[in-house]
Parts: structure tokens; C-alpha cells; sequence
């Protein structure tokens, strides 16, 4: 955990907030401040459909890392 909660200065530019929890129900504030997912590149099929299909609903894009030998992509 504690290494997933620091970003290294040079990707400050993202401005990107992790939030962490408990497995389970996690609540937090108001929904206008979420603005896209990204999934994991191992993150199982059935995790991701089921993620998709909640954050459609907000209108919360979902995005899912791939990894193609060297490189990262969306």
C-alpha cells in the first residue's frame, strides 16, 4: 500500500488521486470529481465487465491498461 499511495515527481503532471479501502463497499464524497477508471492490466474479465457496467451508469469512463512489450497503453 505504501508504495501505490507515492508517485514519483515526474509524473506530478497527471494530478491524479488514489483512493484506498477496505475490500468491500467504499463511499466517498460526491461523483463530479471522478472522472475516469483505469483498470489493471491483470484485473480479471469478469472484475472489468462488472466495473464498466456500474461506472457507465455515472457516466464515468473505464479504461483498461494494456501492455505490449515495452510499452503502455489505454
Amino acid at each position: 500500500m505504501r508504495v501505490l499511495s507515492q508517485k514519483n515527481y515526474r509524473w506530478l503532471y497527471e494530478r491524479e488521486w488514489r483512493m484506498f479501502g477496505p475490500q468491500g463497499l467504499v463511499s466517498y464524497g460526491g461523483l463530479s470529481c471522478v472522472k475516469s477508471v483505469y483498470i489493471g492490466f491483470c484485473a480479471p474479465i469478469e472484475l472489468r465487465k462488472k466495473i464498466e457496467g456500474r461506472l457507465s451508469k455515472l457516466n464515468i469512463k473505464v479504461k483498461t491498461i494494456k501492455i505490449e512489450k515495452y510499452s503502455i497503453s489505454f
